[in-house]
């Protein structure tokens, strides 16, 4: 059984909350950004919109590091192992 910072934090129900927030803010946004690209087709993305699925990106960049490392490869070969 691992334990540590890691550990606490990817099983706390915060964690879950904030990653579930992010995930729905994530469609929220995706859904508005396909609706502006086909509204100014040819135009450059705007910068915020840029910066937004960067932050998007961090926030499931730390997600799926800190869950490998703590499970390492059983994260791949586990009961829930279609959801990852």
């Amino acid at each position: 059984v691992r334990s540590g910072w890691v550990e606490r934090v990817v099983h706390h129900r915060a964690f879950d909350v904030v990653v579930t927030f992010a995930i729905l803010l994530n469609t929220i946004f995706t859904t508005y950004e396909a609706n502006y690209e086909i509204n100014h087709l040819g135009e450059a993305r705007p910068p915020e919109s840029i910066i937004v699925d960067g932050l998007f990106l961090t926030i499931f960049s730390v997600e799926i590091l800190m869950k490998l490392a703590l499970h390492r490869w059983y994260f791949f070969a586990n009961d829930e192992m279609a959801w990852n």
